[in-house]
């Protein structure tokens, strides 16, 4: 996808603004805050971002897109998609670095390699969320988002961090910052480098899953309890209830951990590997089955956001170090 597209789609000629908020039933102006707006397209809507701060200053999408253009132009990668979340409170962009190599798990019975790719992601939020990225990591054969860990651009100066305050700014020069975002993001080798570097632990792990099968307990209990283990603990975030002696009514995560376990594209009911890819596709892909804290929605929007920054993200990365976990106990 090109620059001029990724332009096109976020809408960059609309300018992201502020706006003065009225007290209810007053024609007094607030003082405290601002309404934060974006018009999708010269001739739509204004769509209302939230409420933010007096001090904002809202990074414009156009800066967004000026900040992609050092991948493309030193040849490190192409832009793989582009989109609006939230209804453009949110933007992203997912980069695909040619140097990153898909890895591949396993052959599946029906002859095709079952591969993982990596990607760079990178958000904007509009208010108070600022740059963020990461990397977020794809199953080939079903689409499912394996990992994701996206973090905000400040901590190790590897690129630019996008500030939402003008009081942050030396001598208010918003202007001159932005207009440096692709100049300040000189270390975008090193940061895709350590991203990789996890990526290939991660990996490491999931071929750590596919060589070890799914396991009763003991000799009493059977397959199905592991399962519901599994599903519990993920769900819970603690320690799961010890269900081989007290026993439970399953919950509707684990019945469709057990659906998925055998019949989840690309699963073959057998190893970790594959209980690891039910929880996968039951997390990226299952509408209105929420976990516990999750939010609902239906909009594929509202999922990738969940699973690269919301609730849906913390269980994501709890189900592989679970899955890692118990399959070494049983190993």
């Amino acid at each position: 996808i090109s620059l001029a597209n990724i332009h096109r789609i976020l809408a960059t000629e609309c300018p992201v603004e502020l706006f003065d908020l009225k007290y209810p039933d007053s024609d007094l102006v607030a003082d405290d805050v601002k309404g934060l707006r974006w018009q999708n397209g010269t001739n739509g809507p204004f769509i209302h971002l939230g409420s933010v701060g007096p001090e904002t200053c809202p990074l414009q999408n156009k800066d967004f897109v000026d900040a992609l253009s050092p991948w493309l132009d030193n040849g490190i990668g192409e832009i793989e998609s582009a989109g609006l979340l939230r209804g453009g409170s949110r933007i992203f962009a997912q980069i695909r670095v040619k140097q990153m190599q898909d890895a591949v798990i396993r052959t599946l019975k029906d002859g095709r390699q079952d591969t993982v790719r990596p990607f760079i992601t990178l958000v904007n939020g509009h208010g108070k969320m600022k740059m963020c990225g990461g990397r977020t990591s794809i199953r080939d054969v079903c689409d499912n988002t394996v990992s994701a860990s996206l973090k905000e651009m400040k901590a190790d100066g590897l690129m630019f961090s996008a500030t939402h305050r003008a009081s942050k700014l030396k001598e208010g020069k918003l202007a001159e910052a932005t207009a440096d975002m692709a100049g300040k993001m000189v270390n975008i080798n090193k940061f895709w480098l350590a991203q990789h570097e996890q990526f290939l632990v991660e990996m490491d792990k999931l071929r750590f899953l596919e060589a070890v099968p799914v396991k009763p307990f003991t000799t009493a209990s059977k397959i199905v309890d592991t399962l519901n283990y599994y599903a519990e603990t993920v769900d819970k975030g603690a320690k799961a209830p010890d269900i081989l002696e007290k026993g439970y009514k399953r919950s509707k995560i684990a019945e469709e951990l057990e659906r998925l376990f055998v019949s989840g594209k690309g699963c073959q009911g057998q190893t970790w590997y594959d209980l690891h890819c039910a929880m996968t596709e039951y997390l990226s892909w299952t509408p209105g089955n929420a976990l516990k804290g999750d939010r609902l929605g239906d909009a594929q929007a509202r999922r990738m956001e969940d699973l690269w920054l919301g609730a849906r993200n913390a269980k994501l990365n709890a189900a592989m170090d679970t899955a890692f976990l118990m399959a070494k106990s049983q190993n």
